[in-house]
């Protein structure tokens, strides 16, 4: 498989639940794919729509990237940029925000051991006053095509790979 074949399976999985961008430049960074989507929820008291109910704003942004190889100096420059991003993809000012996941993929065609490791144990949750948000990161290793990820990033290995079955029933199944 090749980062473009990746990009393209990522894309048709992604391409009916979230919007797509192409080539899109972030905090000085280019990606060659974004996906992103925001709804806003109406959350009632007790299932009753009155006084009480309010609406929220609910969002993922999911940064897709490649490289060559992913080794201890790249991905010391991918935490930075992803708490970069991170400060600036999140509406931590606006009262009606609930949640924002930011989400990373990277695609390698080879990865240090060591750097995924880092990777893998990489957390950031942060709450505001009118929310919280967190950190989700995949890599998928070109290599030997395997996903790692952090412990928020199963959510989009699941995405990436999914095929109508959970990954529970997959387990289960044996399948996979």
């Amino acid at each position: 498989m090749t980062t473009a074949e990746f990009l393209a399976r990522a894309e048709a999985q992604y391409g009916q639940y979230f919007e797509l961008s192409h080539e899109v430049v972030y905090c000085g960074h280019l990606f060659p794919m974004l996906a992103q989507y925001q709804k806003i929820e109406t959350h009632y008291l007790m299932g009753i729509a009155g006084t009480a109910a309010r609406q929220g704003i609910c969002g993922e942004k999911c940064f897709f990237d490649v490289c060559d190889m992913l080794d201890m100096q790249s991905a010391e420059q991918y935490i930075q940029l992803f708490h970069q991003i991170h400060d600036n993809a999140v509406p931590s000012d606006d009262p009606m925000h609930e949640l924002t996941f930011v989400s990373f993929v990277i695609c390698a065609e080879k990865t240090e051991k060591s750097a995924r490791r880092k990777l893998q144990r990489l957390q950031d949750y942060r709450t505001y006053a009118n929310g919280w948000s967190g950190l989700r990161i995949c890599i998928f290793d070109l290599s030997d095509e395997t996903y790692y990820c952090n412990s928020m990033g199963k959510a989009v290995r699941e995405c990436l790979t999914r095929d109508h079955v959970p990954e529970g029933r997959k387990k289960f199944l044996g399948i996979r």
